[in-house]
Order: structure tokens, then C-alpha cells, then sequence
């Protein structure tokens, strides 16, 4: 039999959460934040992803060929474009927060902006999964 580890870097967004790990759109395991999981195949071909929920937080999705006893290993990393989306945000609550006097409209909409595509960044594959053995 395979086997497939999966190698989550430490982060600080997100690591209350684990981790699940996905193949075929089928959970086959979890990994906690800055640890490591080893879940056991059979060969074939599988579709690969892994993030928090299905519908936020998921990485990109890998294709891998596993062959009886092989031994993949991946990691996973917080993606650059999570990282601006948070910022986004807090930024974005910060200029509506700290607006006042005669540019406090301006401000508002600037930090409304900033908010909401923050939010929507946040939809993408925040996850990045990167095939290292």
C-alpha cells in the first residue's frame, strides 16, 4: 500500500483549525497547524486538495499518480494573495473606523472598498499545495 504525508507549515491565520485533507472530494484525513499527517492509499489517480471548508480556505488542487508503495510527500503553505486579503480588511475597517471631520465619507468608502475585496480575496485558493517527493 501508498502512502501520502501532507506537512502543514506553522501559521498564525487559521491555526485553530485543521487542516482536511481531500482526495477525490472525499475527507481522508486532517492536519493540525505546524505538524505533520501520513494517511495510507491505494494506488491510482486522485485529485488532491486540502484546506479548511469546501466552500472557503482550500488550496489548489494537485493530480497525483500513486503506484503501489509509494511514498508522496506534500506541503502546504499560507498563500501571499491570504496574507493582502487579511490586510485588506483590517486596513480597510481601520480608515472607516478612524474617519472623521470633512473626509470622513471619502474614508469610509476608500475603507468599504478595501473591506469588501479583502473578503473576496479570501475566496480563492487560500492554501497553496506544492508536491515535494
Amino acid at each position: 500500500m501508498a502512502q501520502i504525508t501532507v506537512n502543514r507549515s506553522k501559521n498564525f491565520i487559521g491555526m485553530a483549525r485543521d487542516y482536511k485533507i481531500y482526495l477525490n472530494d472525499q475527507e481522508v484525513g486532517r492536519v493540525k497547524n505546524n505538524s505533520t499527517t501520513t494517511i495510507q492509499v491505494e494506488p491510482g489517480k486522485y485529485e488532491m486538495r486540502v484546506g479548511i471548508s469546501k466552500l472557503n480556505g482550500m488550496s489548489n488542487s494537485i493530480e497525483v499518480h500513486v503506484n503501489e508503495n509509494d511514498d508522496l510527500a506534500f506541503i502546504t503553505k499560507m498563500s501571499k494573495v491570504m496574507i493582502m486579503s487579511y490586510a485588506c480588511v483590517f486596513l480597510g475597517g481601520g480608515l472607516m473606523g478612524l474617519s472623521s471631520g470633512t473626509r470622513r465619507i471619502p474614508m469610509i468608502i476608500i475603507g468599504l472598498v478595501l473591506a469588501v475585496c479583502g473578503l473576496f480575496m479570501t475566496f480563492r485558493h487560500n492554501i497553496v499545495l506544492q508536491q515535494t517527493v
